[in-house]
Formats: structure tokens, C-alpha cells, sequence
């Protein structure tokens, strides 16, 4: 069985999932191979479809650890400053100045 999830990155009520339902369905269906996962990248706004190409960025390996860092760290990177925000949390995940605008420049290009 494969349960596709589809989120997007500035939805409270996802970041709500992501901490309080995730963790048990991780451990007890996807890590004991009883459902296979795919998450679907539904962006909500600008900075959700930020949020989801810089999870992209960062490689298959280490996607889903971006996206439950960005969804537990949700009020922290919603702010004013959000790309600002987005920078500094991300550091974390392996992200220098460079990666990251090499990224979000990526993006750009892609909407021209």
C-alpha cells in the first residue's frame, strides 16, 4: 500500500500532522515496511514553493530530514525576514550561503 501525502511547507495544519501524527506513522508503517510514503509538494504561496525546491536541493538523501526540520520549525522561518529565516535554519541541513542562493536562483530560472 503507498499513502500519498500531499503539504505544503507554510500550512499550519500540515506542520500540526508533521508533529503530532507523522513520528507514529513513520515508525510503526513506513520504517516496518508495511506502507510505502510519497510526499507531494502542494505549495500554498511563494515561500511554501521555496520551502519545497530548497528540500529538493538538498537530495533525495536528506529531503524528508529538510522537511520535518522546516515543518518543526515552522514559526521560526514564518516571520518578516523569511528568507533570512530560511538561511539560518537551514545551516542545520548543510546549507551554506552559496548552496542556498544556488537553489532559490535555480527557482527563478525556472520562472522566467
Amino acid at each position: 500500500m503507498t499513502i500519498v501525502e500531499y503539504a505544503s511547507l507554510t500550512c499550519g495544519h500540515c506542520a500540526h500532522f508533521h508533529e503530532s501524527t507523522w513520528p507514529t506513522l513513520k515508525s510503526q508503517y513506513i520504517d516496518a515496511g508495511k506502507v510505502r510514503y510519497v510526499l507531494r509538494d502542494f505549495p500554498l504561496d511563494p515561500l511554501a514553493a521555496a520551502g519545497s525546491l530548497l528540500a529538493r536541493c538538498a537530495g533525495d538523501d536528506k529531503r524528508q530530514s529538510v522537511v520535518d526540520l522546516l515543518f518543526s520549525n515552522q514559526p521560526k522561518w514564518l516571520v518578516d525576514k523569511p528568507v533570512d529565516a530560511l538561511r539560518e535554519l537551514l545551516k542545520q541541513a548543510g546549507f551554506t550561503q552559496e548552496s542556498f542562493d544556488a537553489c532559490l536562483k535555480t527557482r527563478r530560472s525556472m520562472t522566467r
